[in-house]
């Protein structure tokens, strides 16, 4: 396929843009409302791999409960689909969350079926602790 055509198809399904990082663009998806398409860009950062198996791991265990899921990811690993989440005030925020999640900022969670959760944890989750912590929120 032309660089064109490969253009032409992502953006048959990525709708406005959400939001984006240093390696990541988040867009909406312009046929599932429930859905955001996270693109890789520039230097491959295999944070959408990260979020992928993260969510493979742990999607259906107690851990699971703090991310938001992920749907599909594309082979080479640039493309993925996770569910939507809405933005949560600061003072929604909780005041501990499990100590594997270490970016607090207010602009990596959420709300999904009316929880709080993470949806942006491809270089947060760095082990899998349990325990609580004091959640010192960035409010950004």
């Amino acid at each position: 396929m032309e660089p064109w055509q490969w253009e032409d198809a992502f953006n048959l399904f990525a709708g406005d843009l959400l939001g984006e990082g240093i390696h990541r663009k988040v867009f909406a998806h312009r046929h599932d409302p429930t859905l955001v398409i996270k693109a890789e860009t520039g230097t491959f950062s295999h944070a959408n791999m990260s979020e992928w198996d993260a969510w493979m791991c742990w999607g259906d265990a107690k851990e699971g409960q703090w991310l938001a899921p992920c749907v599909a990811i594309s082979p080479q690993g640039r493309l993925l689909l996770q569910r939507r989440v809405m933005p949560v005030p600061l003072e929604d925020l909780p005041e501990k969350v499990p100590a594997f999640l270490t970016d607090l900022k207010r602009s990596n969670f959420g709300r999904y079926k009316g929880r709080i959760v993470c949806c942006d944890y491809g270089s947060l989750v760095t082990n899998l602790n349990n325990r609580l912590k004091e959640a010192h929120w960035d409010d950004c």
